[in-house]
């Protein structure tokens, strides 16, 4: 498989290993990611939230984006890959719904691009406070790789596998 971070690689994947790869190594860490973290930014903004009033926004937007991904990532793995792939082998017959559901996919990725930069800003670009404690600090930094992976895996999508249909 190619090496996750040359991008340049990836152009010269077929279209049924770059979905593979973004399943494998986008989809199923950040569906567990989200899953592990949801709890600490519970506690955090519980916890902080009336000394840190940014911290009931960081619970909102990150319970939003959880909310959007996974029906997000469920979409793409139940209906737009499937399809995808079906495109490269050119067995769809129609191939402006297949595209359709794509723009649909891209417009998506804005809206969780949106809300993560929303979450850059409400934070400050993640920087913490002097009182932050242990798991204020974890549930940023995590909050900040999360990020970094999914920019990754929407650049994947969107600059890489996608323009190979929609022209």
């Amino acid at each position: 498989m190619p090496e996750e971070t040359n991008v340049e690689v990836w152009t010269d994947s077929d279209s049924n290993t770059i979905i593979d790869h973004v399943i494998s190594h986008y989809h199923r860490p950040l569906i567990e990611e989200l899953s592990l973290l949801s709890p600490y930014v519970t506690k955090v903004s519980r916890v902080h939230g009336e000394h840190h009033p940014e911290l009931l926004k960081v619970n909102e937007l990150f319970y939003e984006f959880k909310k959007e991904m996974i029906e997000h990532t469920a979409k793409e793995e139940e209906i737009v890959f499937p399809l995808i792939k079906k495109l490269a082998a050119n067995e769809v017959e129609n191939t402006e719904e297949a595209i359709n559901m794509i723009i649909e996919l891209e417009k998506e990725h804005d809206a969780a691009g949106a809300i993560l930069k929303e979450l850059r800003i409400i934070t400050s670009d993640f920087a913490l406070p002097f009182d932050a404690c242990g798991t204020y600090t974890l549930v940023y930094q995590r909050l900040e790789m999360l990020e970094a992976d999914t920019f990754m895996h929407v650049h994947l999508e969107n600059n890489i596998l996608f323009p190979r249909y929609i022209k």
